[in-house]
C-alpha cells in the first residue's frame, strides 16, 4: 500500500492523497488537490473520433463534423491530437486499421474528403493518388483552374483558327507561345474534340 500526505485530502474523493502527488497546496492547513488517481483520464482516439463524426453505418460516408481543412462544405476534418492538428481520415485509418507506412498517403474510395468511414479508406503513393484525381477528373484543370484566362470553347476555336500565332494570340489576350502549345495539344490537353474522343 502507498503511504499518504499527513493532513492531505483529495478534494474530489475525500480520501487521503498519496506521496506521489504533485502540485500539493496548502491552503488553511488543509491540502487540496486531486490525487493522481482521481484524474480525470484524457478520451481515448477512437472515443475523440466518435464525438466529431457521424455515427458509423456500414457502407455508408461517416461525415467528420468537427474542424476542416477549409472553409468550404468539401474540406478535410482535422482533429488536435497528440500536441498538433492531424487530419481525421488519416487518424481514423490509424485507429481502426492499423499505421500508415512511411511515404504512403491514405486515400477515400469515396472522393469524399470529409469521410473518416475505414471502409472507405485505403492506402497510396502521392503518384497513385495523382493517376486517381487525373481518372476521376477532380483536378483543378481547364477552366476550373483559377489562373485559366480562356474557356474550353476559345481553345477548341484557337485549335481551328488557320491564322497566325500571334494574331490568334492578340484576339484571344494571350501569349502566342501559348496558343501554340494549345494547337500541339501540349497545353489544355484536357479539352478533347469530337474527332479526339472517337
Amino acid at each position: 500500500m502507498r503511504s499518504t500526505y499527513p493532513h492531505a485530502i483529495c478534494t474530489r474523493t475525500g480520501g487521503p492523497l498519496t506521496w506521489t502527488c504533485l502540485g500539493v497546496r496548502k491552503k488553511g492547513g488543509i491540502y487540496t488537490v486531486k490525487c493522481p488517481d482521481c484524474e480525470p483520464k484524457p478520451p481515448s482516439l477512437a472515443r475523440r473520433l466518435d464525438l466529431h463524426a457521424e455515427p458509423f453505418v456500414s457502407g455508408q460516408c461517416r461525415l467528420w463534423l468537427g474542424a476542416r481543412t477549409s472553409s468550404a462544405a468539401k474540406g478535410y476534418g482535422q482533429l488536435f491530437w497528440e500536441g498538433r492538428m492531424q487530419l481525421a481520415h488519416r487518424l481514423a485509418y490509424e485507429e481502426y486499421v492499423g499505421p500508415i507506412p512511411e511515404g504512403l498517403n491514405v486515400l477515400h474510395s469515396c472522393d469524399n474528403p470529409p469521410c473518416i468511414s475505414h471502409e472507405h479508406l485505403f492506402l497510396g503513393t502521392p503518384a497513385s493518388n495523382a493517376a486517381d484525381r487525373d481518372a476521376k477528373k477532380r483536378g483543378a484543370t481547364g477552366e476550373r483552374n483559377g489562373a485559366a484566362k480562356l474557356t474550353e470553347a476559345q481553345v477548341l476555336a484557337i485549335r481551328a483558327d488557320p491564322r497566325s500565332l500571334r494574331k490568334v494570340g492578340a484576339a484571344y489576350g494571350v501569349d502566342q507561345r501559348t496558343v501554340s502549345r494549345i494547337k500541339r495539344r501540349e497545353g489544355w490537353g484536357c479539352v478533347k474534340e469530337a474527332e479526339d474522343e472517337a
